[in-house]
C-alpha cells in the first residue's frame, strides 16, 4: 500500500545541523594555535628575565653551531 503524499517523511539532514554546532578541524587547529600563542606571550611578559637570558642562550648555541 503506497502512503498519502502527506505523510511521507522528508529524510532529515544532520549533517547540516551538525556542521553549524562542531567546529571544522581547521577552525579548532587555529582557535588552538591562538591560545596557545596567548598563553606563551602572558608567560614572557610575566618571566622576562628568563626568557632573555633562555633567548641568548639560544642565540649562543645556535652562533656556536653554525660557526663550524
Amino acid at each position: 500500500m503506497v502512503e498519502p503524499a502527506d505523510k511521507v517523511q522528508e529524510p532529515e539532514t544532520k549533517a547540516s545541523g551538525a556542521a553549524q554546532e562542531q567546529p571544522t578541524p581547521l577552525e579548532t587547529l587555529e582557535q588552538t594555535t591562538a591560545s596557545g600563542l596567548e598563553s606563551v606571550k602572558t608567560w614572557v611578559r610575566e618571566n622576562q628575565v628568563v626568557a632573555m637570558v633562555a633567548a641568548f642562550a639560544v642565540g649562543v648555541f645556535l652562533g656556536a653551531l653554525w660557526r663550524r
